[in-house]
């Protein structure tokens, strides 16, 4: 388990690069149980709806989500997965 307390605050933010030009709705999540679904939040991307500015034209993006998007269901002091990508339905 990781210790991410540090990044409780309003400004602090998961920051990454991705690139895709997938419709395939998929889902960046954050994980501090050890049950699927409890301790765990999942952030929703679809395709014409992607959150956090993120475009999937095939090249790279930088990505910002808020640790706030995660503080509520994620324990920032016992943090097992800091950075899970899910496909719902099929490959991205």
């Amino acid at each position: 388990k990781y210790n991410l307390s540090a990044f409780r605050f309003p400004e602090s933010k998961l920051h990454f690069a991705m690139k895709t030009s997938s419709t395939t709705r998929f889902r960046i999540g954050m994980r501090s149980g050890n049950v699927n679904d409890i301790g765990q939040k999942w952030n929703e991307f679809a395709n014409g709806n992607d959150p956090y500015g993120f475009v999937r034209d095939g090249n790279w993006h930088v990505v910002e989500i808020p640790m706030s998007a995660f503080t509520g269901s994620v324990d920032l002091t016992e943090v097992s997965l800091m950075f899970e990508l899910l496909g719902v339905a099929g490959q991205i």
